[in-house]
């Protein structure tokens, strides 16, 4: 089994006479929300929202539920233990949406594979599971109070004297002994995670060879494959150029102005629910601008995003976990984050260089109210930090529902711990003693 984290997205249009009646579900199922999905260990953060209706000009976007998950390992894992933990809750909350669930536990689960969209996953702890997250913090914090306890045994010692001291105590303590061993990633889970960028480069390896064969070979046969695999990437290429003139266009002839700053009141409910010490979550949503072709656009630059995250990362380092999702046929765009940070603060972390403004304008300047932008890449919140504030705060919607079973540990400490578990034994050099120790 694997550990590399993933995100299910369901979502499903919600009967228009029984929103009321998908909240009032949800304001009771986050009465025992920890109590239910703490036995869910694949389980690492959950949020369920039930989207207002809204416009894109004149078509109607209808209220929607969101029910997302992060979590790791296989899918058909994590969805079986969603429903043996709370399936008459589940089945009770999708029954107000316009397609209703079949019968029994496997009806259940086919469902909600069913109403799964893809998203632009992000996690910032892959290759950790919800119990080593818990264990990680368990054996740093047990080692500090041993340390803080014991503070005359370290003075004076070098760095390996202390990390030897530290190892003995682990070892005469077998709970703690039992959860120390390093747990690095294998091959199978790099393939795992790396699988649709593999896929992605194999795929223009197979075209390049087929050219390379068909000059070579001088086959007919190759000559005829070659060349339409080759005219199958320019067709791509083309469109891709193509769209991305017309979002230039569509850019100059129709993008409205800039959203107005909320009232503070308004933003003051948002932010009043993201004030947990540590961990917090948010949900913004809202249609996007104007133009036949931008939903299209919006789902394919989604999809170049997919593996452009999963290759290079995200550079906010509060970022645990976070998602982008095109409904209604690529007219709405959900953005979804679980982060270490105060909202404001959190979200200007993407945008304190001109670089990281650009890669915003990419993924959020389809939305009506963005700051207007060139190309969808140029201008935008590069120029107009505040207008991109502005729209966040004006489309953020109140969340229902949220699970997270360490909102007292950053997203920098659960990387610290993990990495402090990883050096506690094996060798190491003295620099890197010395580093590990900075750790506690």
């Amino acid at each position: 089994m694997h550990r590399v984290h993933a995100g299910f997205s369901f979502v499903c249009a919600v009967d228009a006479d029984a929103v009321d009646k998908a909240n009032a579900v949800l304001a009771r199922m986050k009465g025992n929300v920890d109590a239910v999905y703490r036995k869910s260990k694949s389980t690492h953060f959950l949020t369920a929202s039930v989207l207002p209706e809204q416009w894109r000009g004149k078509r109607r976007l209808p209220p929607t539920l969101l029910f997302l998950t992060s979590y790791w390992g296989p899918t058909q894992q994590h969805l079986e233990e969603l429903v043996d933990h709370a399936e008459a809750d589940l089945r009770e909350l999708f029954s107000h949406c316009v397609r209703k669930p079949g019968e029994g536990r496997a009806g259940l689960i086919a469902y909600m594979k069913r109403h799964r969209r893809p998203d632009t996953f992000y996690s910032g702890m892959h290759h950790v599971t919800h119990q080593e997250v818990l264990d990680d913090q368990t054996l740093r914090r047990e080692i500090e109070k041993h340390v803080d306890a014991n503070h005359g045994a370290f003075v004076g010692l070098t760095a390996d004297q202390a990390r030897e001291k530290i190892q003995a105590f682990v070892r005469g303590r077998p709970d703690l002994l039992a959860i120390s061993e390093p747990r690095l990633p294998t091959k199978w889970e790099t393939l795992v995670l790396y699988r649709h960028v593999i896929a992605l480069f194999a795929m223009l390896a197979v075209v390049v060879g087929l050219i390379i064969a068909a000059v070579v070979t001088k086959s007919r046969t190759l000559d005829i494959a070659a060349w339409a695999g080759g005219g199958v990437a320019l067709v791509f290429i083309g469109g891709l150029l193509l769209l991305f003139a017309l979002m230039g266009l569509y850019e100059w002839r129709h993008d409205g102005k800039t959203v107005d700053r909320p009232a503070d009141d308004f933003v003051r409910t948002r932010e009043d629910t993201q004030l947990n010490p540590v961990i917090n979550e948010f949900t913004v949503a809202g249609p996007i601008k104007h133009g036949l072709f931008r939903p299209l656009f919006l789902r394919m630059l989604l999809w170049v995003v997919t593996r452009y995250v999963i290759a290079k990362g995200v550079k906010i380092k509060t970022v645990a976990a976070a998602r982008w999702l095109a409904i209604d046929g690529g007219r709405r765009l959900i953005f979804v984050s679980n982060y270490t940070n105060m909202a404001e603060g959190y979200v200007r972390d993407f945008i304190d260089t001109v670089s990281g403004a650009g890669n915003i304008n990419l993924v959020f300047s389809w939305g009506i109210g963005y700051p207007k932008t060139r190309f969808t890449y140029w201008h935008g919140a590069r120029k107009d930090s505040n207008g991109f504030i502005h729209i966040v705060h004006d489309q953020m919607k109140l969340t229902g529902l949220w699970y997270c079973p360490y909102r007292d540990i950053s997203i920098d400490n659960i990387r610290i711990n993990r990495a402090f578990r990883e050096g506690l034994f094996g060798e190491r050099s003295g620099a890197q003693v010395q580093e590990w120790l900075r750790k506690l």
